[in-house]
């Protein structure tokens, strides 16, 4: 049980920092479409 809850605090910082980067990721690929039009 201890485990467990350990993998989920590991899952849920690594999500945590996939959310932080999606605005960055997003802007990004704005970025490059722009840069091809």
């Amino acid at each position: 049980m201890i485990g467990f809850s350990k993998n989920l605090r590991r899952t849920t910082k690594k999500f945590s920092n996939f959310i932080n980067q999606l605005p960055v990721t997003i802007k990004n690929e704005v970025e490059k479409i722009r840069s091809l039009q």
